[in-house]
């Protein structure tokens, strides 16, 4: 059988929050890891989107990417990636496939590197209180690095830069020391296949950790200046210089005798002799104007911008400054993009839009980039040459920053996406003209999501209403929101959506907001509740031409108001599922949502049935489990639910979606003890299993996934099919009817492996149709198929690596 699958973009994963987890090439693309993912994005494209780059399954998170400097301290193509397990690859280019250096001790947190004639030099550092000094790889890969130490110091380091100055390499290294925050530098003769690095002295002045470098040679007279940013908030800019006279330097006194801001700027801070180099360190500048920790430096890499060098800064105060010296040599702020103020809903809060990492893009330097502590990626166009400097912001790349834990689509047409995360939020993704981006989120959480499902169906069917869905967190209520009318005008706006439901028209609330101490979201007729401060020159809503919502805007202008609270779980919610598919053979079917939570016994082991229209539990189903109900599934019909979890038992409910309490006929029809050896994670029904009898696969941990017939009157089942994999089996669904047949279901293993299985007509064999690539890094949480008229198979799936991903398959 002939099969192949494109990737459609969905979020694939946001940016990791450590600060070196996003660098630019001279190629024009962005580069930044998402997890245990590296993905890039072509800067020279009006509508900016990642691309992934493959990775082996169980890849660990990446703490760290670092770009190779040459020679002349200009940047390359090539880079390197060190992951959480101390793993470290190099990549000499997006499409060459990674060369794995000698694994790391421990996590790196910090790097850099430099390519000479002979070798390249990759310079490591790492906060882990069990590793101390900087780890030094040169010529051999498979070789163990070298430790560097200042005599009588253990460093713990913050930040690393290497460059060369004149015939010497110079490798500096920010600290995080408990009674003093020093530069400690290091250099090494240029010329020798393998560098010998010596400690040389250290430069003082921080009063805070040293978190970040960077450094240029852009200057007219042939020096390197080179910058450095603290956790006290100020950037210092030190000069380093060739000089044929020996000077002493501050470094030989007591730097507790000395105040060293007092000294004059030209005064040797550090002098140091390498082979015929006599090099002297001066203090440049000290440059203040943020208002919280600097987290990244950038100096841009294209000097013929600007007659002066050019440093970008990034502060968790939510601001970029842009520097330049002004023609009577002194260092000024020109630009400041960013956020100033403003509320974002949610225990996330304001660091959402705090930026742990700033760079010069574009290949010319007529970009920059920002990635923000909530792992979004700001861009945007620069124009130097106007005064004061010109900034366009294009859309923001976003995504989850935590492991998602669950998704639904849209249950009539697919319209949007939901999925819940750990990051506390529910998000809203749709295909607008420039691909999937996020549109919106609905939900801004104080609670972990673990769980949702999309409900409406609209009152013109006689169901719930249109854009209605239900979440749970680890708490024990369950939430149910309706879209607000600013939902509905973006979604037609920005989408092919065209309203054709009452429910569109006539909408309770224009938008929501989320109240300082609150968890609950309250609709409001957009005149402005909870506003804040005066936002800057973000990449809002009406500030670009794309008309999509701006990271700030997300996290506070697209919320959905929260209508209803359902009680009555003991324990923290676990599983959601409803009979919304069952719209695809009825439009006008009732809908049912069953609910689980946590348990260790039998008394909260029980399924709770919700009418949520009318804000009721319609029943508790109890006697059918005796510990935590891990998976909940409905047929095709929502007349038949099946559910199982950790005491391995398959139970099948039959389900009266009219009646309440006592006159709900609902109903445990069989059970099946030992279904399978292990946990089971996933049910899925089979969408057309023909009349009579359904069809169902379960997915287990014990490496399997089996297929079950179900009797018509619910009361037997039939394992027609074992289906053994490698791999612990986390998720399954069953597509919907299609021109490629019935039978067709996606598996989700837990090293992130996804397949597409297709079962023959009798369901007793089968064939693996499709081994997907550029799947997930980490464990398959959920996988889904989007609702369509049509042939076309669409498949969303997310897992433990932050990503959701989109796949649009043809078998």
């Amino acid at each position: 059988m002939a099969a192949s699958a494109s990737t459609s973009l969905l979020s694939i994963a946001a940016c990791n929050s450590q600060p070196q987890s996003l660098l630019t090439l001279p190629s024009s693309n962005l580069v930044y890891a998402g997890h245990g993912s590296l993905f890039h994005v072509p800067l020279n494209r009006g509508n900016p989107s990642p691309f992934s780059i493959p990775a082996p399954s169980n890849s660990p998170k990446i703490s760290c990417l670092c770009s190779i400097k040459a020679a002349d301290n200009t940047a390359t193509n090539s880079f390197f990636a060190a992951h959480a397990d101390g793993a470290i690859n190099l990549f000499l280019s997006l499409s060459s496939p990674p060369q794995p250096y000698t694994p790391a001790d421990h996590t790196v947190t910090c790097a850099a590197s430099l390519q000479t004639m002979h070798s390249t030099i990759l310079a490591c550092g790492t906060t882990d209180p069990d590793g101390s000094g900087v780890s030094i790889y040169t010529a051999d890969p498979s070789s163990p690095p070298l430790t560097l130490n200042p005599p009588n110091t253990s460093l713990i380091v913050e930040a690393l830069d290497i460059f060369v100055q004149s015939s010497t390499i110079v490798l500096v290294a920010g600290c995080a020391l408990a009674r003093s925050n020093r530069i400690f530098v290091f250099a090494a003769p240029l010329d020798p296949p393998t560098p010998s690095f010596t400690a040389v002295g250290s430069l003082s002045g921080h009063q805070d950790w040293v978190r970040c470098f960077s450094s240029t040679t852009a200057l007219a007279n042939g020096n390197v200046l080179l910058a450095s940013g603290s956790h006290d908030h100020k950037i210092r800019l030190w000069n380093f210089q060739s000089s044929k006279e020996k000077v002493d330097s501050v470094e030989a006194v007591d730097e507790d005798e000395v105040d060293v801001d007092a000294l004059l700027e030209d005064q040797a801070r550090l002098c140091f002799t390498v082979g015929d180099d006599n090099i002297k360190v001066t203090l440049e500048a000290l440059l203040i104007g943020h208002e919280e920790s600097v987290t990244s430096l950038s100096f841009n890499p294209s000097p013929s911008l600007s007659t002066q060098p050019t440093l970008l800064s990034s502060s968790m105060d939510r601001t970029l400054l842009v520097w330049q010296m002004t023609d009577s040599g002194v260092w000024m702020p020109v630009a400041r993009v960013g956020s100033a103020g403003g509320i974002v809903g949610g225990s996330v809060g304001n660091s959402l839009l705090g930026f742990t990492c700033a760079k010069w893009g574009g290949g010319n330097g007529d970009q920059i980039v920002a990635q923000g502590y909530g792992g979004s990626v700001h861009i945007w166009s620069t124009d130097m040459a106007l005064s004061p400097p010109l900034f366009t912001p294009l859309p923001c790349i976003t995504g989850h920053f935590a492991p998602t834990t669950d998704l639904s689509w849209e249950p009539t047409r697919g319209t949007y996406l939901l999925t819940a995360s750990k990051d506390q939020t529910v998000r809203l993704w749709a295909n607008a003209e420039q691909g999937w981006r996020e549109l919106g989120r609905p939900q801004v959480h104080g609670y972990d999501m673990t769980s949702l499902c999309c409900v409406g169906g609209g009152r013109a069917r006689g169901g719930e209403v249109l854009h209605r869905f239900v979440s749970g967190a680890d708490e024990k209520i369950l939430r149910v929101f309706d879209a607000p009318g600013a939902t509905i005008k973006l979604l037609t706006k920005v989408t092919n959506y065209q309203s054709v439901d009452e429910d569109d028209k006539d909408r309770p609330a224009e938008r929501a907001f989320l109240p300082s101490l609150g968890l609950s979201n309250k609709g409001g007729d957009g005149t402005g509740e909870e506003k804040g401060n005066e936002e800057m020159d973000d990449a809002g809503t009406d500030g670009n031409s794309f008309g999509l919502p701006s990271e700030r805007d997300l996290g506070v202008e697209t919320l959905w108001p929260e209508t209803r609270k359902l009680y009555g779980h003991d324990t923290e919610v676990l599983c959601v599922a409803s009979t919304a598919q069952s719209l695809m053979r009825d439009p006008n079917k009732k809908i049912v949502v069953a609910s689980s939570c946590k348990s260790r016994d039998t008394k909260n082991a029980g399924i709770k049935l919700w009418n949520i229209e009318n804000n009721v539990c319609i029943k508790t189903l109890e006697d059918g489990h005796k510990s935590s109900v891990a998976c909940l599934a409905f047929s095709s019909t929502g007349t038949i639910l099946a559910s199982s979890g950790k005491d391995r038992r398959l139970c099948l409910w039959s389900i009266d979606p009219e009646a309440e309490n006592e006159n709900n006929q609902s109903a445990l029809k069989m059970a099946l003890d030992s279904a399978h050896k292990r946990i089971v994670w996933s049910l899925s029904f089979c969408q057309d299993s023909g009349e009579g009898s359904s069809i169902l696969i379960s997915g287990s941990r014990d490496m399997t996934a089996k297929v079950w017939r179900v009797s018509q009157d619910v009361k037997s089942v039939e394992n027609l099919n074992s289906i053994k994999f490698t791999e612990s089996v986390t998720a399954l669904s069953f597509s919907y009817p299609s021109d490629f047949g019935v039978g067709i279901f996606a598996v989700g293993l837990e090293s992130g492996s996804l397949k597409i299985i297709k079962l023959a007509e009798d369901y007793s064999s089968h064939e693996i149709a499709l081994d997907i690539e550029n799947g997930h890094v980490a464990t398959v949480k959920k996988l889904a198929w989007r609702p369509m008229d049509g042939g076309e198979l669409t498949l969303a799936s997310c897992g433990l690596d932050h990503a959701v991903k989109i796949f649009s398959i043809t078998l």
